[in-house]
């Protein structure tokens, strides 16, 4: 019987051998899984990291062309702006200057008016024809802005 009972035990011994030996393989195969899964977590991380880094590269380099666009744009209307604004006050005092001397001229004329009243009026027409249409070519600049 002690034969018997050595018998079992040493059965008994290597079934919680084997068991121990199936527990043992059963966590090193967990463990194994638990460090693939932390690769294939950081992997997926990091690719979402890098996905996420283009992604801003991306959106900074398109923000960044709009606004050299815009600023661009803004540049030259302002540029465009100050051109306009000084051709009209160039032509706004040579329209002045023009009155000015059409009215001091007239005050020089009154004698002459005395003397050859047709001969005047003939002249003064022809010289008023001419100012109207330099008064017209100024006007027709103004408006070309070709």
């Amino acid at each position: 019987m002690e034969e018997q009972s050595t018998r079992a035990q040493e059965s008994a011994r290597q079934a919680q051998e084997s068991a121990r030996q199936a527990q043992e393989s059963a966590a090193r195969r967990q463990q194994q899984q638990a460090r693939e899964a932390v690769k294939d977590t950081t992997r997926v991380a990091g690719q979402l990291a890098g996905l996420g880094t283009e992604t801003l590269t991306v959106w900074t380099d398109a923000t960044q062309h709009a606004a050299r666009d815009v600023l661009e744009l803004s540049t030259q209307a302002a540029h465009e702006r100050a051109r306009l604004l000084t051709e009209w006050q160039q032509t706004s005092l040579e329209m002045m200057r023009e009155m000015q001397t059409a009215t001091f001229h007239w005050y020089t004329l009154w004698p002459e008016f005395l003397r050859d009243p047709i001969e005047f009026v003939n002249r003064r027409l022809d010289l008023q024809l001419f100012r109207v249409e330099c008064c017209l070519k100024l006007i027709d600049s103004l408006f070309d802005l070709g």
